[in-house]
């Protein structure tokens, strides 16, 4: 699968890169900014007529965040990943929190997690990608 991970902690990033590429996962890492064609216009549309990974995870300290915001949007301009294949990455997360996220169609990850969770999510993620 094309795994996109987002997390600010480079270490974290470093693990979550190496677990994925071993599991024979090509992993695109980013410790900045989510970079996403979208983007580049407040105006735009998804251009793609598949999706640009078959997974996302994105760390974010806190749900109100700007990540959260992008993947909002990337919804309503088109995204043409399913929801549910886009993680949200969470230490600081209340059960609220949590419920909010899953409404809008996104999965939640709490820090701390098993590697074994990421692999059953991925799993998930690859059945709904087989039923597009």
């Amino acid at each position: 699968m094309r795994i996109f991970v987002f997390e600010e902690d480079a270490s974290l990033l470093n693990l979550l890169t190496l677990y994925l590429e071993i599991k024979g996962h090509q992993v695109r890492g980013f410790t900045d900014q989510y970079s996403c064609p979208l983007y580049q216009s407040a105006a735009s549309v998804c251009p793609a007529d598949k999706p640009c990974a078959d997974a996302v995870i994105v760390n974010t300290r806190c749900p109100d965040q700007e990540n959260i915001q992008i993947l909002i949007d990337q919804e309503r301009k088109g995204c043409k990943l399913p929801g549910l294949n886009k993680a949200v990455i969470s230490a600081n997360i209340s059960e609220e929190q949590d419920q909010m996220i899953c409404s809008l169609g996104f999965y939640v990850i709490r820090k701390p997690f098993r590697l074994t969770t990421i692999s059953s999510w991925l799993t998930e993620c690859a059945k709904r990608l087989n039923k597009l």
